[in-house]
C-alpha cells in the first residue's frame, strides 16, 4: 500500500496540555490545550472529542464545540493535512473544589482526560493506534511553567511503581521572557537505571528534531518563534513527551530520578524539577498513608525537613528509616513544629515514622536530594 497517496492520512492526537503545567488546583478553572495533527498529505474532515472526568464542568472553548453531551465535548475539523503543525483547541473546565464533607480530589490524585480524533471522510487512516490519547495531571497547589512530570506518577511521594513499568515523561516549557524565542531545545541525560536504548518519542507540540547520543537526549525546536507569555500566554507554551524502560533486573527500592535543562535561544538553561520514582519491593516502605496526624515539607528536601503536627495529634516517638528499613535517626517530637537536619543523609527515599500515645504507627515518605 502506498501510504503517501492523496487518499491516505494519519490523524493523531499529539497532546493535551494543562496551561501552563501539569498541576491542577481544586476549586478553580483550568485552561487546557488539545493538539492534533495529520502526518500525511491526504486531506480529510472529521471530529475531535475530549472526555472530561465526570465531576468536571466544561466552561468554554475556542473554537466553540459542535456538541456537548454529558462530559464529552466534540469539535469538527475540515481539510486537515500535514501542511500545518500545532492544530489545537483551547478549552476551559472547572476542577471541583476540595471540601471537608465531600472531597472529590486530594493533593496528589491523578486526573485523566481522554481525547479521540475520528475522520468522517473516505480514504484510510494508516495508523489508527494514535487516534486516542489519555493524559493525566495531578492535583497540587503550585507550579512552575517549565517542568517535568512522569506517568505513572507512582504511589506516595516516593513515586512507587511496579518492576517492569514503562515511564512516560512530559517536559513542558513556556517562554516567560519579553520577546519571541527563535530556538528552543531540551537536554535530558538519563541516569543509569533507565535503558537509553528503549527511548521512544511519543509527541510534541511543535515540529521537533530528536537526536540521541547514548543516555543524552536532545529535543530541538528550530525556528519555533515561540511567543512570549505577556503578548500571547497560551501560544507561549509547548511540550515534548517520550517513554523509556528501566534496566532489567533492577533492585526493589531503587530510586529513579530524572530532570532536564530547557534552553531558550542563548539564555542560561532553566532546570526542571527532579522527578522521583521508586521500584516497589516487599519492604515496609509500601504502606498506604491515610489520615495522617502530621505533615512534612518541603518534599523533596535537601537541607532541612520540617514536620507539623495536627492539633489532635498525640506523638509519643518519631524515627527516621532509610529505604531498606534501617533506623537512621531518633527524633525528639515534643514540639508541634520540628526542623530535622537531613544534610548528612545520602540521597534517596526515607520513611518518617510516628507512634502515637495509643501505640499506632503512621508513616510519611520523603526524598532526600
Amino acid at each position: 500500500m502506498d501510504i503517501h497517496n492523496n487518499t491516505n492520512y494519519d490523524n493523531a492526537i499529539t497532546g493535551i496540555l494543562a496551561w501552563c503545567c501539569g498541576i491542577l488546583q481544586a476549586g478553580a478553572n483550568r485552561n487546557f490545550k488539545l493538539y492534533y495533527h495529520n502526518y500525511l498529505c491526504g486531506s480529510n474532515n472529521g471530529t475531535v472529542s475530549v472526555t472530561l472526568p465526570g465531576n468536571f464542568n466544561f466552561i468554554s472553548s475556542n473554537p466553540a464545540p459542535a456538541s456537548v453531551v454529558g462530559n464529552v465535548i466534540t469539535w469538527n475539523f475540515n481539510n486537515l493535512t500535514n501542511t500545518s503543525w500545532g492544530n489545537s483547541i483551547d478549552f476551559t473546565a472547572y476542577v471541583p473544589f476540595l471540601n471537608p464533607s465531600n472531597v472529590p480530589y486530594v493533593i496528589g490524585d491523578a486526573i485523566c482526560l481522554t481525547s479521540t480524533i475520528t475522520s468522517t471522510s473516505g480514504g484510510t487512516d494508516v495508523n489508527p493506534s494514535n487516534n486516542t490519547l489519555t493524559e493525566c495531571f495531578y492535583i497540587g497547589t503550585s507550579y512552575d511553567p517549565n517542568d517535568k512530570h512522569p506517568f505513572p506518577k507512582g504511589d506516595g511521594v516516593s513515586g512507587e511503581i511496579q518492576p517492569g513499568t514503562d515511564l512516560q515523561y512530559t517536559i513542558r516549557f513556556q517562554n516567560t521572557g519579553t520577546f519571541p524565542a527563535q530556538q528552543v531545545y531540551i537536554l535530558d541525560t538519563l541516569e543509569s537505571d533507565l535503558n537509553a536504548s528503549s527511548v521512544e518519542v511519543l509527541s510534541s507540540s511543535h515540529r521537533m528534531v530528536f537526536t540521541q547520543n547514548g543516555s543524552s537526549l536532545k529535543f530541538e525546536f528550530p525556528n519555533i518563534m515561540l511567543p512570549d507569555s505577556v503578548s500571547d500566554p497560551e501560544g507561549s507554551m509547548g511540550f515534548v513527551k517520550f517513554k523509556v524502560k528501566h534496566v532489567n533486573g533492577i533492585t526493589p527500592g531503587t530510586v529513579i530520578n530524572n530532570k532536564a535543562g530547557i534552553y531558550f535561544d542563548f539564555n542560561a538553561p532553566i532546570i526542571t524539577n527532579t522527578t522521583v520514582n521508586t521500584i516497589k519491593g516487599p519492604s515496609g516502605i509500601n504502606e498506604i498513608e491515610t489520615s495522617m496526624p502530621f505533615y512534612i515539607f518541603p518534599n523533596p528536601a535537601s537541607e532541612f525537613l520540617q514536620v507539623a503536627f495536627n492539633q489532635d495529634a498525640k506523638p509519643k516517638s518519631m524515627s527516621l528509616f532509610n529505604a531498606t528499613g534501617m533506623k537512621v535517626q531518633e527524633i525528639d517530637c515534643q514540639n508541634r513544629l520540628l526542623k530535622i537536619d537531613v544534610q548528612a543523609l545520602p540521597a534517596g527515599v526515607y520513611i518518617l515514622q510516628m507512634m502515637d500515645q495509643g501505640g499506632k504507627n503512621y508513616h510519611k515518605h520523603f526524598v532526600k536530594e
